[in-house]
Formats: C-alpha cells, structure tokens, sequence
C-alpha cells in the first residue's frame, strides 16, 4: 500500500454544450465503481480509518453531481456486520457491484486477525442506506465475491471460496451462486482440476431480456507462482444454470491474452477484445519456459454470434501504432467497457515506464473512433499515473473514469499520495474541451498515406530532431500540441528539423506532421522531461 495523501480534490472545469468537464480527489484511496442516478454519480470505494495500531478500512459511498459537487454521505463500517471490532481489522470492496431499481447491490469482504474471509452482498438503498445484507460465505472458507449483478430481479453472485493446502498452496473453487428470495435456487461450480490448473471467473454479462448471461471465464494451468498458460472462454448460460455455449475467442495457441472484456452489439451478436500480451512458454522467440512479453502485442477484436461461432477475428494495430507513439509495446488492458448510443468505451490502463490510462471508442465492429489519455497534473515531475477501474456515462452525454491516482513524492504531493478519484470528461472524451480537434488518426486513416519520418529522442530534454525519407521534400508541416489540445507551434519542414524543447513543460506532447498537397499525416506523441 502507497502512502495515502490527505490531500483535498482539486477540480478543473469547462463547459461544452451544457456539459461540465473535471476530476475530483474522493475520501479515500481507491474508488473502485460509479452509477449513475438521474444526475447523481454514485462512487464507490475503500478508505482508512484508523492509522494507530493497524490499518482498517471501511468502505465509502460518495454523490457527486455534475459539476463536481461531492458530499460523503454514507460509510459501510464493520461494526454494521460484527458487534466485536477486533475480529476484524477491514471491510474491503472490490469490483462487485450492480444498480437495479435504484439500490445498489455491492459485495463486501470481511477480513483481518487470522479470520477467514467472509463475503456479504449488502442492498444500500440510496435514500435510506443499508436496508438488507446477505451472507454469501461457504461454509468455514474463505469466500471472495468478484461479480454481481441482477437477473429477474434475482442476485447472480460469482466469485471463489478456497483453503490453504500449504503456506503457498491452495484450494480454490470459482463459484456462481443464482440467489432468489435470499436462498441459493441453483449453484454452478468450477473447482481446480489439479494443483496445477484452476478456473477463474474474469467477468460477466447481462444478456438481453435476462433470459440468459454471458460469464468470462479463464482457465489457468502450468503454475509457476503464477500460471504460463491461460486459455479464455466465453460461456452463454441460461437462468438454470445450464451452458449453452462455450466458445475461445483467441485462436492463437501461442498467445497468452489480457484484458479481456465483452459486450452484447444491438443485434444481440458479442463483441469482444483483449490484447495479445504474452507468448506461452516455449512459443516465444528465444525458446524459452517462461513467458515472454509480445513485443508486437496490440488490441485484437472478435464476434461471436448467438450461436456461440467467431465470424471474424481483427486488430487495430494500424490506429494504436499512431496514437501511442512512445513504442511499439500496445499492450492495453481493458478494464471495463460499456455501451452507448452511438458505439462502446473501452477503458484501461497500458504500461510504459508506469501506467498509462486511456478510453477508447469504437463503432459496434471495433473500428476506432478516438482515442485519449489523460494527465491531471502537468506540472508534477515525480512519475505519476491514474489508475481506472469503471466507466459509465453520464446523463449529460459525457463519461465518468473512476478508480486511483498515485503519484510518488515530488514536488505537487511531498510525500506521495494514492487517492479515490474521479474524472469526468465530455462526449469526445475530451477532460478540456477542444482536443477532438487534433485527432488525425480515425477511421478515415486507411485512405492517408504515413510519411515515415524518424523523430527522436523519446523522452526529450533539449532538442528533438525530425528527420523525412529520403526523397521526400518540400511542404512538410509540423504542429504541436500540448495534452490540453493547445496549439503550441507550427513549423514547415523541408528536410529536417531540430527542434528546440527546452522551453516546453515537462510532459506530454502530439506532434503532427503532415503534407495535404501528396495527402499525407502522421502523429508521434514525445515526452519530455528535464
């Protein structure tokens, strides 16, 4: 656990067509999801409470309106589930909640003192507060719910129990209990096969009419501390608990994947996308037993009809490779992706250096709209990063990002910091409005040719040199552009440039090149740092 700053929310704002843009500091260090009601953002998350003896966590739910107004009005303690408060030492919240007719289901963990973890799935009422909780624990095991959400008005809970065979050995069952009236109507179970091949549940989909459901689950095997070989399934399941279907989206049998995440398109087909991350042992360049890390890795696409087949398989190296300059190493992991109107938001985080978050739109087949990153301190020179677990949309048109800042000790925060926060951008994703306006790389791309310049260094100190091919010349323009979507210059290019970066602001930057006369752009994004 990073030092946790108490630091209060600095919010920026801007207006574009009735919509507010900011981020937001919550109480706490780790928001984890946000709902939203009316025009109400609901967030939910962990914070401490005690710093003497020990830490303990309790969990907090904040409301924050639209222009960034935030009251905390409600604490989840674990004095609401255990009389003695030295049974345990924290109430900690993971990923597992759903909205349904206004409440909120959210799954809570109970642990600490050498107990076994216990699992509740409480029903907060938003005017009212806890109105009803359920223990989903099995038996004397330590029970961990990962997903929630609401079928027919029933509960389906997943998550795992499991038992220590060793200090570093164990037990493990991925559970799907389908709960009506309180009581467990059907149970599907996924126990471990060995020691050396379990299931886990990744995540899970609602389907249309609630007449079925769609559960993500990976089967991991060959354990090294951590398994080398992961193989992914998406399961349709109906409201018995039968499979219907089982299928594997990825159908490289040397690819490890990440990130997976699914969605249901409006023709009832799924649509679905990871990144291409790992090769498996003994698939990878040098032969060897551990895996290795796909230098070449990106975000692959597949959908699956009703019937369970994969009608097309595609990747969107040809954007990403544009958008995120720094290097060829895509490796994106979505967190979580939601439908709108008018296509899906993917949200995640990728690392270079440290990690990186992003949203991305594509149209319901995977083909890219916008992509964006964002920077909430510009002027901070310690390594920094926002961490985003949730995305929803908001009732203006616009989206939340929820999840973690983290910033090491520096100049902006003395002594580091890792605070609950929430951004809040516009419909173009846009956290300052205007930066739609530098997007080059869309859909339209395949029909511009790229110029194929070299620009370096990458990160930048004093000077960045831009280079064009050879035999290529003439009425070459560079912009650039800050994070903000700020124009900072604008140079014509007939050969080379070195240009001079060391009045820039530490941080990130779009550098534009194009030649509309021989119809031709690319983007590089530099930093730079001194």
């Amino acid at each position: 656990m990073k030092l946790v700053c108490l630091f209060a929310g600095l919010v920026t704002s801007a207006y574009l067509y009735g919509q507010k843009t900011y981020f937001k500091h919550l109480d706490g260090f780790s928001a984890r999801q946000s709902f939203i009601i009316n025009d109400t953002i609901y967030t939910i998350g962990n914070k401490i409470t005690n710093f003497t003896t020990f830490y303990r966590y309790n969990v907090f739910i904040s409301k924050t309106d639209n222009s960034g107004n935030t009251s905390n009005n409600f604490i989840i303690a674990i004095d609401s589930f255990e009389n003695d408060t030295f049974r345990s030492t924290l109430i900690r919240y993971g990923k597992g909640s759903t909205l349904h007719n206004e409440n909120l289901y959210s799954a809570l963990t109970l642990a600490g003192n050498g107990k076994k973890d216990r699992a509740f799935l409480a029903k907060y009422s938003t005017l009212n507060g806890i109105s009803d909780t359920l223990n989903c624990t099995k038996d004397t095991f330590a029970t961990v719910i990962e997903e929630v959400f609401c079928n027919k008005n029933n509960q389906v809970v997943c998550g795992f129990y499991f038992y220590y065979l060793s200090q570093l050995t164990t037990k493990l069952t991925t559970f799907i209990y389908y709960y009506k009236d309180k009581k467990i109507k059907w149970s599907k179970l996924y126990p471990d096969e060995s020691l050396n091949s379990r299931w886990r549940l990744k995540n899970t989909l609602n389907g249309k009419g609630e007449k079925y459901f769609f559960v993500h689950l990976q089967h991991q095997q060959d354990f090294a501390g951590v398994p080398r070989v992961t193989d992914d399934y998406v399961i349709k399941m109906d409201t018995l608990g039968n499979e219907l279907w089982r299928c594997q989206p990825n159908n490289r049998d040397s690819i490890n994947t990440e990130g997976m995440q699914m969605v249901q398109k409006p023709n009832g087909n799924l649509l679905v996308s990871w990144c291409d991350y790992w090769y498996r042992p003994y698939k990878n360049m040098i032969g060897s037993q551990q895996p290795q890390g796909n230098d070449n890795c990106t975000v692959w696409f597949a959908e699956i009809d009703a019937n369970g087949k994969v009608l097309w398989r595609k990747s969107i190296k040809w954007f990403l490779t544009q958008k995120i300059a720094r290097n060829n190493y895509e490796n994106l992991f979505h967190s979580k992706v939601i439908a709108v109107k008018d296509g899906l938001i993917w949200s995640g985080n990728y690392s270079y250096y440290y990690r990186h978050n992003y949203l991305l739109k594509t149209d319901f087949n995977g083909n890219p709209i916008w992509y964006r990153e964002y920077e909430l301190y510009k002027t901070n020179t310690a390594e920094q990063e926002f961490i985003p677990y949730d995305v929803t949309a908001t009732s203006d048109g616009g989206y939340v990002l929820t999840g973690e800042f983290i910033s090491q000790p520096g100049n902006v925060f003395k002594n580091g910091c890792q605070l609950a926060t929430i951004i809040k951008v516009d419909s173009f994703g846009c956290l300052l409005p205007g930066c739609q306006k530098v997007d080059s790389a869309t859909t339209a791309i395949r029909d511009i040719r790229k110029i194929g310049c070299k620009v370096y260094p990458n990160p930048a100190n004093e000077t960045v040199n831009i280079e064009l091919p050879k035999g290529k010349n003439g009425d070459y323009v560079l912009e650039v552009f800050d994070m903000q979507g700020k124009l900072i210059e604008k140079i014509s290019i007939h050969t080379s440039l070195e240009l001079n970066t060391s009045k820039y602001a530490n941080g990130f930057y779009l550098f534009k090149l194009y030649n509309e006369k021989r119809n031709e752009i690319e983007t590089h994004k530099i930093t730079v740092y001194h």
